[in-house]
């Protein structure tokens, strides 16, 4: 069984939260995303080692991939996800 990470789950800060009324920072739509297991493999012949998440954002030909490579950052991720969708919508069939 693999060893999970055990780094708490970081707080916001008033830098992040601000992030967006920063010169040169803006929010981008994300037009599709889509979750897949990555195999160090061309053929999937070995188990995934890591989880991928790829946007499509509108209005550039560029997409974004974020890349956990191990259990714990994903959960942090996660947990982090959560606590925000609970502050903005704070009812679970919001």
């Amino acid at each position: 069984m693999a060893k999970r990470d055990s780094h708490p789950i970081p707080e916001a800060t008033a830098d992040m939260r601000d992030a967006t009324a920063k010169p040169g920072m803006s929010v981008v739509e994300i037009e599709r995303y889509d979750v897949c297991e990555w195999c160090p493999t061309p053929e999937p012949t070995v188990p995934p080692t890591q989880v991928h998440v790829f946007f499509k954002l509108r209005g550039s030909a560029i997409p974004l991939f974020l890349r956990f490579k191990s259990a714990g950052e994903l959960d942090r991720f996660i947990a982090v996800l959560t606590r925000h969708r609970l502050g903005v919508w704070p009812q679970k069939g919001a």
